[in-house]
Parts: structure tokens; C-alpha cells; sequence
């Protein structure tokens, strides 16, 4: 009973102000709507792809960070130096899918 207590009010502290974002503007206040911008769906698909790829790429930075800690931290226990490549490898191998996708998504578009 605590836990369901407990994610109800974790949920309402997340939901409640949510609901002051539909709230009608006070009369006399200024009209602060921004248009959307009109996006081909080429250039949508360009930034999320985009997106996507900076995501990849500063992921693929952090494990070639831990790897080099790993690395250093090893002292030779081989279970170590393996892990560590295995985050290189991982990395380079999400930098090669992610440039792939990248160039398929912009032959395509």
C-alpha cells in the first residue's frame, strides 16, 4: 500500500503542473504562441536522424572513456582488459551502424 501511495504522489508531482500548460491566458495578457515551423518531412526525418547521431556519437565517446579506465585500472586481470575492449569494440561498432544509417537516411531523402 506505501509503494502505491508513494508512485501516486510521484506521478501527481509530475502530472499537476501539466495541467496550468492548458490553462487559458488571463484576459489582457500577450499572445506568446510560437507557430510551428513548416517542416518538409524530409527535413524532420534530417533531424531526428541528426539527433540520433550526435546521441550515438556522445555515447560511443563514453564508453571509450570508461574503457580507458578500465584500461588503467586493470593492473593485468584479464577479465578487465576484456571488458574494456569489449566497450571499444561496442563503440566502434555504434559509430559504424550509426554513420550507415546516417548515409542510408540521406541517400534516401
Amino acid at each position: 500500500m506505501k509503494k502505491i501511495i508513494i508512485l501516486t504522489l510521484i506521478f501527481l508531482m509530475f502530472a499537476v503542473p501539466m495541467l496550468a500548460l492548458g490553462a487559458p491566458a488571463p484576459a489582457g495578457a500577450p499572445d506568446t504562441r510560437v507557430d510551428a515551423p513548416n517542416l518538409t518531412t524530409t527535413e524532420i526525418i534530417n533531424r531526428v536522424v541528426n539527433l540520433i547521431w550526435w546521441v550515438i556519437i556522445a555515447g560511443a565517446a563514453l564508453a571509450i572513456i570508461i574503457a580507458a579506465v578500465l584500461f588503467l585500472t586493470s593492473a593485468g586481470d584479464g577479465e578487465k582488459i576484456e571488458k574494456a575492449r569489449g566497450y571499444v569494440l561496442g563503440a566502434i561498432l555504434a559509430i559504424v551502424v550509426g554513420a550507415a544509417a546516417r548515409g542510408l537516411a540521406k541517400f534516401v531523402t
